[in-house]
């Protein structure tokens, strides 16, 4: 649970002093570094029965994956999360939260973010360190 946690909640990029100067561990990258958007479920404008069975399904959907003996380990994004990633998408449609600017500056991070994990992950392998556990908060 500790490390699948520290995953998806904690595992960011670092910069390297040396080419190439974005690197990402192995194991993944946090889901709100890669899906920024889902800030919004945290805050919605408004809750309703609706709203919370999607939370509680979400949870008992993510809980497995959580208790799971790995992280996923070789991954760009957090992968098990796209298990739950639809009711959370239909959390943020449902918490009925406007979508302004900040929403729409997230969803370009987002997108540029992904791209660069689709041009690179299993590709340009400089930017995923073989032994990346010094940069991984490592619970045990």
């Amino acid at each position: 649970l500790a490390r699948n946690l520290a995953v998806v909640l904690t595992s960011l990029p670092w910069i390297s002093d040396q080419a190439p100067y974005f690197q990402v561990s192995r194991h993944g990258l946090a889901l709100w570094m890669t899906t920024p958007l889902f800030f919004w479920v945290l805050w919605p404008k408004k809750t309703s029965a609706f709203y919370t069975v999607l939370g509680i399904v979400c949870g008992v959907v993510a809980l497995p994956s959580l208790f799971y003996q790995n992280t996923g380990w070789v991954q760009f994004g957090y992968r098990f999360s796209l298990d739950y990633a639809v009711f959370l998408v239909l959390m943020l449609a449902a918490g009925g939260r406007r979508m302004g600017k900040s929403f729409w500056v997230l969803c370009v991070f987002a997108v540029a973010l992904n791209l660069f994990g689709a041009l690179t992950f299993n590709r340009q392998w400089q930017h995923y360190p073989a032994s990346s556990t010094h940069h991984f908060f490592q619970p045990d």
